[in-house]
């Protein structure tokens, strides 16, 4: 759907957003949701990893939000092509995958932020806000097995 040509921020450009889900209730729902923003602009939905990085080369959203687990090409993989073919795009994966592999494997491939579905519709906003802002996110359940982990690597290395 395209944006509100009109639709600004302080002066600035609308923060642009893609939302990648393979639930279409979800998908339509984050949607919905953040629609209302005047910062915010929806400017594609996809279904599937193919379509997402196909749209986000022709819309270049500021944000790219991905469900890890999805048909054909998965969030992670599609996380990966879209650091390589729109690599302004900053990619959140919004999951109920609470696996610490996803999370590792998404940072991996370039995800900024990790949140798990069941966040406030209230705080999906804020999430683009921020992470449009070069900010990282992390739900803190995850937060905890991410640095678990890199403390983990630096003992392995240290030791």
């Amino acid at each position: 759907m395209p944006m509100d040509e009109g639709a600004e921020r302080n002066g600035h450009a609308p923060v642009r957003v893609l939302v990648c889900d393979d639930h279409a209730v979800f998908r339509r729902g984050l949607a919905l949701v953040l629609e209302p923003e005047p910062d915010i602009a929806v400017v594609a939905e996809a279904a599937d990893g193919e379509e997402a990085v196909a749209l986000a080369r022709g819309t270049r959203p500021d944000v790219v939000l991905l469900d890890v687990r999805m048909p054909g090409i998965d969030g992670i993989e599609t996380a990966r092509r879209l650091a390589l073919e729109v690599p302004s795009a900053r990619v959140v994966m919004l999951t109920v995958s609470d696996a610490e592999e996803d999370l590792y494997e998404s940072v991996k491939a370039g995800a900024v932020g990790y949140l798990l579905k069941d966040v406030s519709i209230e705080e999906i906003a804020g999430a683009v806000r921020a992470v449009a802002r070069g900010q990282s996110l992390v739900t803190p359940s995850m937060a905890s097995k991410l640095f678990a982990e890199f403390n983990a690597l630096a003992n392995r290395v240290d030791g």
